[in-house]
């Protein structure tokens, strides 16, 4: 899970899950009012792109806790091009790690060849680049 400014990049798909007493139709009433806004943009390829679950039951809750008691609740993950942000920080400084030779002998305690660190370098470097096609709107589908 990494956090990172939802009013920036494209969605390639978004999870709501919902606990307690909702309505299928307010689900469907508030998606359409997102979509209407147009407060987020949605790629081109994934026009359902959204997954609903319901669960009727209503959020338990911990006695004596500072929260409140909820009759209802919702739970949104995404995918979002804006990852890829965090994606190229986190290679920057495994880059810096690298050039300075750190945390390589926990490595090699765990058994872990070069190679397979080199390929999971190379995923990641792949990952951040499909996030950016995305975003830039090269990415085609055939």
């Amino acid at each position: 899970m990494v956090k990172c400014n939802p009013e920036y990049g494209k969605y390639l798909g978004c999870c709501l899950q919902f606990r307690g007493n909702v309505e299928p139709t307010e689900i469907n009433l508030a998606i359409k009012a997102m979509r209407e806004e147009n407060s987020f943009e949605l790629v081109d390829w994934c026009p359902s792109a959204f997954k609903v679950g319901v669960n009727l039951r209503k959020p338990s809750f911990l006695p004596n806790s500072d929260l409140a008691e909820l009759e209802r609740t919702a739970c949104v993950l995404s995918n979002n091009t804006n990852i890829g942000d965090y994606l190229t920080r986190l290679n920057q400084k495994y880059n810096i790690l690298e050039s300075k030779n750190d945390f390589v002998c926990w490595f090699k305690m765990q058994n872990i060849e070069f190679a397979e660190y080199k390929e999971a370098y190379d995923f990641l470097n792949q990952l951040i680049s499909d996030y950016e096609e995305v975003d830039l709107d090269i990415y085609q589908v055939d």
